[in-house]
């Protein structure tokens, strides 16, 4: 990883252009950082 997302809304975007386990990526780093975004 080069560097932490500015928000929530950068490390979306960065997750949709990854090719594979972007999702899996982004579920682990909601479980160590703050996950009020995550509410719809």
């Amino acid at each position: 990883m080069s560097s932490k997302p500015k928000d929530a809304r950068e490390l979306a975007l960065r997750v949709l252009r990854h090719p594979r386990g972007g999702l899996e990526a982004l579920l682990a780093l909601a479980k160590n950082s703050e996950p009020e975004w995550l509410e719809l």
